[in-house]
């Protein structure tokens, strides 16, 4: 196991190296690991030849009647047959063609579980291709798999994940919007769809999850500049396709009358943002060397590409999240074509949290997405209590992301929800780097500490956590666990709570994000906290705010990773960056400029980080 660990990062080292010395280079891909007691078979998994099952389809919408869709399950079924019978040791890897067509899952998600040195390989993500239609909330997830590639695919949803229409009045005394809503679009109210929960999905009344409106030209379907997550939803009222929508917070900017609107939830998020705000329509869990290429992603209720433990060291080739164009439907389907789209996703574009060795993004295309582009980081966890007389302690894992196991009507009783735990992929002899806070010196290192063991604790509830965690973190979520250690330093006596704890072994360190192109975000250009990270050679564009390397929500969303270091930008372009200063007196959401430099697109780079973050060659376009 320690030489395939040693193999992994080396891989990684060398991608960076070579991107370093040589820009131009082709990035070379993994190479396939041997697995461990796995018999060699030489066993090639057929391809799909038929189309004839008999499984029926949940219902279609009105636009989608007469398209000849596939049913979901008879992919997946022959998905699962490869994946049982077994890949290879050896150099050859089993491939599992797919044919061009329509597959429609519905409220299932499309799953690869445990899968090893598998390839499957749809029909491509353009026209003719094979093409995966969801309902808002789900997609594809690969589960626990190893040297496994998914390629020639696209995702998308059957019904729009959001609401759409064009704004006929403004009414700023009372902070109202006048809406007129598309045809095909769902009306943004609880009754019409549980996507807008004004009753949250828990029970809880109240509005929940974050639902965004944002104000688009008519002429360029663009979304206006300098409105960076300024418009959350609050009650809406709806006489036919007509609504008033109450904004619940003064409106700064006036939207003209005619503007195009969205109103965009995130699927299944409740008032607790740990973790059901970390979900993921195309979700790669506990993964190792998994590859994702030729894959686009139309439509998405949630975060879009989220990746989450594992050994990682995944790439990601030719991904993409874009709004479809009708011309990319292949030859000889019938008409079925659904309205156009302004939004391609209602989250984060690519988002990366506590793998083992952090993602390559290459030569991919993130578009219209109603939050950042990039998320690199890992989840922290909460230090309860420490002893050092005994030279224990115990941690609470808030959560990390959810899967797919979601009732669409977000009734946890019946179907429990899959939350994953960091502390689930901790062993013996792991580190953890124990951090305490204060508002002078900002997050101190205390102690590192070798665990000696680590037991998971489900008969003793869970300490009572401080109001402001408590308010964020979902009830049923955290996991507790008792860990002894030995540590380089003398452990100081902590208050419940005084602590939090970083896994280095899972903070998605050695990322590279390189030759992308990033444009039209409503937020930031990137949230970056993992070690050895390179973004180099990209080019973005048109989003609200630059490139965060910060502590500011370690406290808030619980995200790392502290003690990060080496953080590289190099020969980008920056071009129509929204400028959202950093320095409170002018207010966070006044962005009402554009950057013209570097400095200004690392605006928001905490002080005591500037050291670790080089920027070199980068252009700075204010158009």
């Amino acid at each position: 196991m320690m030489r395939g660990l040693v193999t992994q990062y080396f891989t990684q080292a060398l991608i960076l190296a070579l991107h370093l010395l040589h820009p131009a280079a082709a990035l070379p891909p993994l190479a396939p690991r041997p697995l461990l007691g796995l018999t060699p078979t030489g066993k090639t998994p057929p391809p799909i030849t038929s189309t004839t099952d008999t499984v029926k389809l949940p219902p279609l919408p009105s636009w989608a009647v007469g398209v000849r869709f596939i049913p979901g399950a008879v992919l997946q079924t022959k998905v699962d047959k490869a994946v049982a019978g077994g890949g290879t040791s050896g150099r050859r890897t089993p491939t599992l063609s797919v044919p061009p067509g329509d597959y429609h899952f519905g409220s299932t998600a499309f799953t690869v579980a445990n899968g090893h040195s598998l390839h499957i390989k749809g029909a491509g993500n353009g026209p003719g291709g094979s093409s995966l239609w969801f309902d808002p909330g789900y997609g594809v997830e690969l589960l626990n798999c190893t040297n496994v590639t998914l390629e020639g695919f696209s995702s998308d949803t059957l019904t729009p994940p959001f609401s759409q229409g064009v704004l006929v009045g403004v009414d700023l005394a009372a902070a109202t919007l006048d809406l007129e809503i598309e045809a095909g679009f769902p009306l943004p109210t609880a009754t019409e769809s549980p996507l807008f929960n004004q009753t949250c999905a828990d029970g809880n009344p109240g509005f929940c999850g974050e639902i965004k409106v944002i104000f688009w030209d008519n002429a360029t379907r663009l979304m206006y500049q300098g409105q960076q997550m300024q418009n959350p939803l609050g009650n809406v009222e709806c006489t036919g396709s007509r609504c008033t929508a109450q904004v619940r917070v003064a409106l700064n900017w006036v939207p003209p009358v005619g503007a195009l609107v969205t109103l965009s939830p995130r699927a299944f998020a409740s008032r607790y943002p740990i973790p059901t705000f970390y979900k993921g329509s195309t979700l790669i869990y506990n993964c190792t060397e998994t590859t994702l290429l030729h894959f686009d992603v139309h439509s998405a209720a949630d975060m879009t590409y989220l990746e989450n433990l594992g050994g990682g060291g995944n790439v990601y080739r030719d991904c993409n999240i874009r709004r479809r164009t009708w011309a990319e439907r292949g030859a000889g389907q019938p008409a079925g074509r659904y309205p156009p789209r302004l939004l391609a996703s209602n989250s984060d574009g690519f988002h990366s949290m506590s793998a083992a060795v952090g993602p390559t993004l290459v030569d991919s295309e993130i578009s219209f997405i109603a939050d950042d582009f990039l998320n690199v980081h890992n989840r922290l966890v909460l230090v309860a209590a420490i002893n050092p007389a005994t030279s224990s302690a115990q941690i609470v894992d808030p959560g990390g992301v959810l899967g797919h196991d979601l009732h669409p009507a977000g009734d946890w009783s019946k179907h429990p929800r899959r939350i994953t735990h960091e502390m689930d992929s901790v062993r013996p002899r792991d580190v953890v780097k124990l951090y305490t806070f204060s508002a002078t010196n900002g997050y101190t290192l205390a102690a590192t500490l070798t665990l000696a063991t680590v037991v998971r604790v489900d008969d003793t509830p869970i300490p009572t956590l401080p109001p402001g965690l408590a308010g964020r973190i979902e009830p049923d979520s955290p996991s507790l666990w008792h860990v002894t250690f030995t540590s380089d330093r003398s452990v100081p006596a902590l208050g419940p709570y005084a602590g939090l704890g970083q896994i280095d072994r899972l903070s998605s360190f050695g990322a590279l994000i390189a030759q992308n192109h990033f444009h039209d975000s409503y937020n930031n250009v990137a949230r970056l906290a993992a070690s050895d990270l390179m973004l180099r050679d990209n080019v973005i564009e048109r989003c609200a705010d630059g490139v965060h390397v910060s502590y500011d929500i370690c406290g808030s969303f619980l995200e790392g990773s502290l003690g990060m270091r080496n953080i590289s930008l190099i020969n980008n372009t920056f071009a129509a960056i929204t400028a959202c200063p950093s320095d409170p007196s002018r207010g966070i959401h006044r962005c009402d400029s554009v950057c013209e430099t570097i400095g200004c697109v690392l605006d928001h780079v905490d002080p005591g980080l500037a050291a670790i973050v080089t920027a070199s060659a980068n252009r700075v376009v204010p158009r």
